[in-house]
């Protein structure tokens, strides 16, 4: 068995990735395929082919499924990234080369900030830093607060060569904060710095997290949220859990800013916190109201028994 193509490393899991097999004249064998998470030494899935003496075999479906069931960050600090994966097919025990997918084809040469920077960033109580960076070797957070007694907290992860999240929950403001500082440092470079205006919000608001073409975590508050109806879930006659729908509507945007959270309208998924965790929720509409230059959602989340309910 041998391996006559690959995918090459850096390929959008998006489009085809077409590995290319020869079984070497074994067609009375079953060939059995394992594609595997090399990064957390995990199957991705697995199946056998049966009387072929060559095959092509298209990983991406494979490899759409697995990245976009999980969820954005939960933690604190530096983490890697869900949305792409290094992997390597197995085919009747020989391996291909490891190779890095991505949720766009990047150049694996050119680190960055995958994540959009958004038009005057402002932060409040309840609500999260979310950063996608991408780099060789390493990352590095600094975060500043501009407070009555200013502080730095540090954060620094190895990135294989894969994207990296950075997740930043403000739980409890320090006393005369009016800012937070994020700067970025990536293989020993400064590329950026980001500045968070603290706010208080005075009406209920609700912050919004996706993922944006480029495999990027993005959010955005929408300032107007309305509780629209409470359901029952049953099974049987069993109320088993409950479903919640929310209308959501942003405040007045620049055309920059608009277009960035345009794009939550057509992400695989989106996220709202729930306690300070991010859970999975259900895009119902999506409206651009162009003319008032605001964008309006209904969404809805399900509760079952033990998660919360």
């Amino acid at each position: 068995m041998k391996f006559l193509s690959t995918p090459n490393s850096g390929a959008s899991w998006r489009d085809p990735l077409i590995y290319v097999i020869d079984l070497e004249g074994e067609s009375s064998e079953v060939a059995h395929v394992e594609i595997v998470d090399t990064g957390s030494n995990s199957q991705i899935a697995s199946f056998n082919l049966y009387g072929v003496t060559s095959a092509e075999i298209d990983i991406a479906p494979y490899i759409r499924k697995y990245v976009t069931k999980e969820s954005v960050s939960n933690t604190k600090g530096v983490s890697i990234s869900k949305a792409a994966v290094k992997s390597a097919v197995i085919v009747n025990g020989v391996s291909s080369a490891s190779a890095v997918f991505y949720a766009a084809s990047l150049e694996n040469t050119r680190p960055g900030v995958l994540s959009t920077t958004p038009d005057n960033p402002r932060i409040s109580l309840g609500e999260s830093i979310h950063i996608t960076l991408y780099g060789l070797s390493n990352v590095s957070i600094s975060i500043q607060h501009i407070a009555t007694k200013s502080h730095i907290r540090n954060y620094s992860i190895a990135t294989n060569g894969l994207p990296v999240e950075f997740a930043y929950p403000l739980n409890a403001a320090d006393n005369g904060l009016t800012a937070i500082n994020v700067d970025i440092v990536i293989d020993g470079r400064r590329v950026d710095t980001w500045s968070y205006k603290y706010v208080s919000r005075e009406n209920p608001s609700q912050q919004v997290v996706w993922y944006n073409s480029r495999g990027g975590v993005e959010s955005y508050t929408f300032p107007k949220v309305e509780r629209s109806c409470y359901e029952a879930i049953l099974k049987g006659d069993n109320v088993v859990g409950r479903s919640t729908t929310w209308q959501l509507t942003s405040a007045y945007e620049s055309p920059k800013e608009m277009a960035r959270v345009e794009e939550m309208l057509f992400a695989d998924n989106i996220y709202v916190s729930n306690n300070g965790a991010y859970q999975r929720v259900e895009l119902l509409t999506r409206k651009l109201l162009h003319s008032a230059k605001n964008l309006q959602i209904t969404i809805r989340q399900n509760e079952m028994k033990g998660e919360g309910l």
